[in-house]
């Protein structure tokens, strides 16, 4: 791993990383090579603003890339229905995430963070599958008095999948989408000793 950060300024802080694994294929039981051997690759950036007292602005970016070997069944339509075949699956994704807090009066505060995900698999199994989510996040903190803080957010996700998909394996329907709504609230209130 490989890792470089700085600043552009006094309040901007920034740091880029990068990762790379290379792993061998292991033995199986009955002593011959599986191919299950690995390697992944990622690039990412953390940039970050804000003094303490300011309000605190964070946004991170990363990008993968992976070759997974594999040994699978493969099923058929004629005898013997089922062989044991080396595959190999290819994924790439990349995800950003920006987050923003303020600190209000008497300690309370606010966040708010929104986060998007896509990633696309290319397997022997199937042909590929894509999958993007976006998920956004909203609290906020409130310092009652010094014993009795309250907490409220709110939050939605969705999220799209499809697949192309192969002759042994597949998902019905092949397209989805979802969206999700949410809510709580806490109440906490510390008891004096």
């Amino acid at each position: 791993m490989l890792r470089y950060g700085g600043q552009f300024s006094d309040d901007w802080n920034y740091r880029v990383y990068g990762k790379y694994a290379d792993r061998d294929g292991n033995r199986s039981v009955l002593g011959f090579d599986t191919a299950d051997d690995w390697q992944s690759a990622r690039l990412g950036l953390r940039l970050d603003k804000g003094a303490p007292g300011d309000d605190q602005l964070t946004i991170i970016s990363e990008f993968q890339d992976g070759k997974l070997g594999q040994t699978v069944f493969n099923r058929t339509l004629t005898p013997p229905f089922e062989t044991l075949v080396n595959g190999e699956e290819q994924s790439q994704g990349a995800f950003a995430m920006v987050s923003w807090d303020r600190t209000l009066a008497n300690g309370s505060g606010i966040r708010l963070q929104a986060y998007y995900d896509h990633s696309e698999r290319e397997a022997f199994l199937y042909e590929q599958l894509t999958v993007d989510t976006l998920d956004l996040d909203f609290q906020h903190d409130i310092q009652v008095n010094d014993r009795h803080t309250v907490v409220w957010g709110l939050g939605y996700r969705y999220t799209s999948d499809e697949m192309i998909n192969g002759f042994s394996q597949g998902l019905n329907p092949a397209e989805d989408t979802q969206s999700w709504v949410s809510a709580f609230i806490q109440d906490e209130i510390a008891l004096p000793l």
